[in-house]
């Protein structure tokens, strides 16, 4: 499905409604966060939205994201939804969105799911770790283990692999994990997995790559966590919102030279929606 102009619109000004309560709420808790990734460069390099994007990321340290979690959801108007693996058991992610219920959004990836679908944000926790390189590698392995047999659930996923292994393994191997582990186990394991590092020794990050496959991660990704620590105003769209003091050595080392539009083949958005409509209640 192409989403039309005027769609796109309408759910980017839905996206930065719940942006604003995300923020009002946070600013009642006392806890931070950081526009994050794409949304962040966009606030940076546009003063709002990249004109492709298709939608808006924050991030909060674990504490801050478990108190938003547990409490933000009496402070959220109605319509507004907080969804985790907890909240929502076939929630396929490791990280929370706030859905607008009052709308409908499904991904292509998701559509079949029995869980509510709608225009979201996503709300990355940060973790920190381990400073044992051994540690991180084997934390990665598994993080990737999880993420394989996640996807699995993903019909599509299975049938654009080329591989005949792989395709072995998506079709017998990973259906017969699944019966062991449903979704909602997956996402506590994986928790588990990404909180465990979270002590006074490990002094870094991957941040908010969680949408990366973790064998990808590399040490030069690597971030301190003392860069989560400061923050400041920063507009989007003609509202203030929060950012790391240090946003320039965060967009650097994701984007590497940030201020450089990509080539124009590359200006898309990057997710495939099936269906979009708002006013439903």
């Amino acid at each position: 499905m192409t989403v039309s102009p005027e769609k796109l619109e309408k759910m980017r000004k839905t996206q930065l409604n719940i942006l604003i309560e995300f923020h009002r709420v946070c600013e009642e808790l006392g806890v931070n966060y950081t526009l994050s990734s794409g949304t962040l460069l966009g606030a940076v390099r546009h003063g709002g939205f990249i004109p492709w994007d298709d939608d808006i990321d924050v991030s909060m340290l674990r504490e801050d994201y478990d108190r938003f979690v547990a409490e933000g959801q009496r402070l959220l108007p109605e319509h507004l939804f907080i969804q985790t693996h907890e909240t929502d058991k076939n929630h396929l992610n490791g990280f929370g969105k706030i859905r607008d219920t009052s709308t409908i959004l499904k991904e292509l990836s998701t559509q079949h799911f029995d869980m509510k679908h709608g225009v979201y944000i996503d709300i990355f926790p940060i973790d920190r770790v381990s400073s044992n390189k051994i540690i991180r590698r084997l934390d990665n392995l598994f993080l990737a283990i999880i993420k394989i047999i996640k996807h699995s659930y993903h019909q599509e996923w299975i049938s654009n692999t080329q591989n005949k292994v792989k395709r072995i393994v998506k079709k017998i191997i990973t259906p017969l994990l699944r019966k062991c582990l449903s979704i909602n186990r997956l996402n506590r394991i994986e928790t588990y997995i990404r909180t465990k590092n979270n002590k006074e020794k490990n002094r870094y990050t991957y941040a908010d790559r969680y949408m990366l496959r973790p064998t990808r991660l590399k040490d030069s990704m690597l971030m301190p966590i003392e860069m989560f620590f400061d923050y400041c105003d920063i507009e989007f769209e003609g509202y203030t919102f929060r950012a790391i003091k240090d946003w320039d050595a965060y967009l650097r080392i994701i984007y590497g030279d940030y201020m450089k539009l990509p080539p124009e083949h590359e200006r898309i958005p990057k997710h495939k929606f099936v269906e979009l409509e708002f006013n439903i209640k």
